[in-house]
């Protein structure tokens, strides 16, 4: 049988030692049947027959567990039986996208390869992998094809300096601005300076701190303590600070760059765990992206800001701006038909103004366009949470609508913040930190712990702070944030109080 009539769906395949009959449901390991439950015989055969390309876990989910709601945590244990039994080289871990097969596809008793059509089996998307004790540098496909970035050139260029003299930096910002593709953008151009090259480690799916070493690990494919991980449920047994400890001991020598991306609902875990990495793997670079800094020493802060907007609405001058830029972009994206021209600009701008920049929302916007117009989506902004819910499938649950990022920013805020947060949503434009004490202090919380609170909420990017021509500092929500924040006010039962605190102020 030639390479090229090979099939999946033959009776007979074979890769590496190993010989699959799928009329019998067997699996042969150097001629001697090997022990494989059902599901993972399953997984096997559909990662084979789609080998040329990577499945995501939602997928194999579908595929494996038809009709029924299982955890993440049932497939990467299926995951994690099969490498042990094929070797880790087998499945590839794509970090944020799924899994793919990646060895040399055969028919039985034969050694002809298999075609490859995205060339896998010759360049994996690991970011290092350990091949007779000697790292080798790869590029994984998330740093290889970073989205186009649109008005962060001034970023990119400053967090370039900052990652040449500091060894770990932070990208903070509120939800939606725009932060992992600012850091996959930076990795790409950074790639070269380490000769371990970078990788990129997406927290987002995390919920278990125990986890957080050992999904390290499988995303850089290092192995802890002789031992390959996946981050599948078996590692839950080692203990947390062994796992932590044999983590720091395998990347002890490494020069590379780790980039963290989506820190915040983990902060105090990934903090530890990076401060120790730190100390004993001194050429070990980090780069994290998380709404709120991770408050280490040798941190360095760089705050995101929204995208320009431009005051302008004359079509040549407004085109400059990047939140213009970003719009017209995914607009045509979502509908070839829409131009950007003298008769749309200024309802474009205000657009943007009223979504004040932020990625997220100019993003969802634009792919309304197609269904509402211009003219539609600019009068309806007003319920842009009801609106802005049309993401890409592809994108992380929470960034699929408006309501879903904001909801968890939210989440991740004590009971006690999401009070002042939804009571400061009264406050329209900038205001003092005495209108604040006194709108937002009431019931069980007192004006210095709504100073306390306040200090949290600008350090979890949901208000801003900055000073007026006078020194005062001044507080302001962006108009997303705030009507998302009312909201919250009016499901509370708070709003007639506060309001009536915020007319007697005022």
């Amino acid at each position: 049988m030639s390479a090229a009539n090979i099939s999946a769906n033959d009776d007979e395949l074979a890769f590496e030692q190993c010989v699959i009959r799928r009329d019998t449901r067997q699996l042969l390991v150097d001629g001697e049947p090997a022990k494989l439950g059902a599901r993972a015989f399953d997984l096997l055969l559909v990662l084979i027959a789609h080998r040329d390309r990577v499945v995501s876990k939602n997928e194999l989910l579908d595929l494996i567990w038809p009709g029924l709601v299982v955890e993440e945590n049932n497939l990467q244990v299926q995951v994690s039986a099969l490498r042990k039994l094929l070797g880790p080289q087998t499945i590839s871990t794509i970090p944020g996208r799924g899994y793919r097969f990646t060895a040399t596809l055969g028919a039985a008793k034969s050694t002809t390869a298999a075609p490859d059509p995205a060339g896998l089996a010759s360049t994996s998307t690991s970011i290092m992998q350990l091949t007779d004790g000697r790292p080798e540098r790869r590029a994984p496909d998330r740093i290889r094809e970073p989205p186009a970035l649109f008005g962060r050139d001034n970023d990119l260029a400053a967090l370039t300096d900052l990652m040449r003299t500091n060894r770990l930096v932070t990208i903070t910002g509120a939800g939606g601005i725009g932060k992992t593709a600012l850091a996959q953008a930076l990795t790409r151009t950074m790639a070269p300076a380490y000769s371990h090259g970078v990788g990129l480690v997406d927290l987002a799916p995390l919920t278990d701190a125990a986890q957080l070493a050992p999904t390290i690990a499988s995303a850089l494919q290092v192995t802890l303590g002789g031992v390959e991980v996946d981050g599948s449920p078996c590692d839950r047994e080692r203990n947390p600070d062994d796992t932590a400890l044999a983590l720091t001991q395998a990347l002890a020598d490494r020069h590379m760059l780790i980039v963290l991306d989506n820190c915040e609902h983990l902060i105090q875990p990934v903090a530890r765990l990076v401060s120790a990495l730190l100390a004993k793997a001194p050429k070990l670079y980090f780069l994290a992206t998380s709404q709120e800094p991770l408050k280490l020493q040798p941190e360095q802060i760089y705050r995101v800001a929204t995208l320009d907007v431009p005051k302008i609405t004359t079509l040549v001058e407004a085109r400059q701006a990047g939140a213009v830029r970003l719009f017209e972009n995914r607009a045509h994206a979502a509908d070839a038909r829409f131009v950007l021209n003298e008769s749309n600009i200024a309802a474009v701008v205000d657009i943007c103004a009223q979504l004040d920049g932020i990625a997220l929302a100019i993003e969802l916007a634009a792919a309304r366009v197609q269904l509402l117009g211009v003219q539609g989506l600019r009068d309806r902004l007003g319920q842009r949470l009801f609106v802005l819910n049309g993401g890409s499938r592809v994108a992380t649950p929470r960034h699929r609508t408006l309501r879903a990022a904001l909801d968890w920013s939210h989440a991740l805020l004590s009971a006690e913040q999401q009070a002042v947060f939804r009571r400061l949503g009264v406050m329209s434009g900038s205001f003092g930190l005495d209108a604040s004490q006194q709108v937002a202090a009431f019931a069980e919380i007192d004006e210095w712990a709504v100073l306390d609170h306040l200090g949290a909420l600008v350090e979890k990017s949901l208000v801003t702070v900055e000073a007026n021509e006078t020194g005062e500092m001044r507080y302001r929500m962006l108009e997303t944030m705030r009507q998302f924040a009312l909201e919250r006010l009016e499901e509370s039962g708070e709003q007639t109080a506060t309001c009536e605190r915020h007319l007697r102020y005022f």
